[in-house]
């Protein structure tokens, strides 16, 4: 079940209930790729050529993080604490 979702580049990216996001190529009707995130997805935003995911912490005493994954090769390749909850 999605949690979220965005669109970019062709692909409708969803961050959903498994942790993970799966790109479907909106063209071809088809899964393009599953990237496991490792943590509950609460936002999701995706523009040229990078996904951003705000993931939530699994304890009260650490941050959530934003996470930028590169669409292409589905690697994150930065993550930021952001703070607690919707208000960060």
């Amino acid at each position: 079940m999605p949690v979220c979702a965005s669109f970019a580049d062709g692909r409708l990216w969803i961050a959903d209930f498994n942790r993970q996001l799966v790109a479907v190529d909106v063209a071809g009707r088809r899964v393009a790729r599953r990237v496991g995130l490792g943590l509950s997805p609460t936002a999701l935003a995706a523009a040229e050529g990078e996904i951003w995911a705000r993931v939530e912490s699994q304890t009260q005493k650490t941050a959530d993080h934003v996470l930028r994954i590169d669409s292409a090769t589905g690697r994150t390749t930065a993550r930021i604490a952001v703070g607690r909850g919707p208000g960060g």
